[in-house]
């Protein structure tokens, strides 16, 4: 507690709060990134995630689908760009059969599948969930964890996108 008992001058000092924006790529060989460094609080900072040729951008690691986006910064934030390479959607080859597929709760189910081809499932990194090598059914259903977007490939190079809604 001060007593003030003459007319006495303060003076007050603030320095501004900065933080610190870390932006990655989860594969630098896949994609590049822009927007990290030291911002002032309140700061409006832009990241931006630019694929690599034969590459594209999936998401951001907190969710954002768009390849750039701004945020006002008044924490620190570590944020990683995620980038899978091309595979093909809806390619045309050898392999391309009249097989088709729908999204049913939390189900992908495959119709007209070509006999003796490898199924697999894979999400948008590009990580196997489910693999078969030689299909004997023309039918399946195929059970995913969550809601998602998800590359069905049938064969060597029919690659068909879902996506999963709950």
């Amino acid at each position: 507690m001060i007593t003030v008992t003459e007319n006495m001058v303060f003076i007050a000092s603030f320095e501004p709060d900065y933080y610190i924006v870390n932006v990655t790529s989860n594969n630098d060989d896949l994609g590049t990134v822009t927007g990290s460094g030291e911002y002032e609080y309140g700061s409006i900072v832009t990241v931006t995630a630019t694929p690599k040729e034969g590459c594209h951008f999936v998401q951001w690691s907190n969710g954002i689908l768009d390849s750039t986006y701004s945020f006002i910064v008044d924490q620190n934030v570590d944020v990683m760009a995620v980038f899978s390479v091309n595979v093909g959607i809806d390619a045309y080859g050898e392999d391309q059969q009249d097989w088709y597929m729908y999204a049913q709760d939390l189900y992908i189910q495959l119709r007209s599948l070509p006999v003796g081809k490898s199924v697999q499932v894979l999400d948008m990194l590009g990580r196997r969930l489910y693999y078969k090598e030689s299909c004997v059914e023309t039918s399946m259903q195929i059970r995913v964890s969550t809601a998602g977007v998800y590359l069905v490939v049938v064969g060597e190079s029919s690659v068909k996108k879902i996506s999963i809604h709950k």
